[in-house]
């Protein structure tokens, strides 16, 4: 794991990053990750080596003990006066759930060592409005890892059931369904074309 964070973090340069510079920093970095792990063309992406690395723990935990403050109730990524990191998740959530949240908090855990550096510039100065970002960031990374563009279109393409495809990549339909909106693959907003007629623009307007 050691190794992996070393690997992960190498690719982020240590200046402060835009949001959209951060956004393509996390795909990258997912990319990567799945790449070091040899799963590159594995729709279920199998989590066994994160639960048995100690180097930064993974304890199931009663979400009393997860901050809302912190957390959304699902996870959380903990410094202990040592220097030790743990990554606590929800005992009580359904397994896909834990699954997303386990490497949303890897996100966290690889930003952790430049994190004031890498995060300076997000949130134009609103500490809410940073925090917000940090945590679309984890859940662009954790989609990446677990729901890989390439991939969720082309089994997409095959199956065409939302279900289906969630079952495929082990993960919750709502997760899956979020993916595909956010691939252009499903709810594509209707497009309306203006085009201009003797002075006048007229929406969707044609010809036979």
């Amino acid at each position: 794991m050691a190794e992996l964070l070393a690997s992960l973090r190498s690719l982020a340069p240590k200046r402060p990053l835009s949001y959209g510079e951060s956004l393509q920093l996390a795909r990258m970095q997912a990319n990567a990750l799945r790449e070091y792990l040899g799963a590159t063309d594995q729709s279920d992406f199998g989590l066994a080596w994160l639960l048995k690395q100690q180097h930064v723990p993974v304890q199931f935990v009663p979400s009393i003990k997860l901050d809302p403050a912190d957390c959304n109730g699902s996870g959380m990524t903990v410094q202990l006066s040592k220097g030790q990191v743990e990554i606590y998740l929800n005992e009580i959530e359904p397994a896909v759930r834990q699954r997303f949240s386990a490497i949303h908090e890897v996100k966290h855990v690889i930003d952790l060592e430049n994190f004031e550096i890498l995060t300076s510039n997000l949130g134009s100065g609103n500490p809410g409005r940073q925090h917000l970002q940090v945590e679309l960031l984890c859940n662009e990374f954790a989609a990446h890892v677990l729901m890989p563009p390439a991939l969720v279109a082309r089994v997409w393409g095959t199956l065409r059931d939302l279900e289906a495809t969630a079952l495929m990549f082990n993960v919750s339909a709502e997760a899956m369904r979020t993916r595909l909106t956010r691939l252009g693959l499903i709810n594509r907003p209707i497009k309306r074309t203006f085009l201009r007629t003797s002075g006048n623009i007229s929406p969707n307007h044609c010809c036979a």
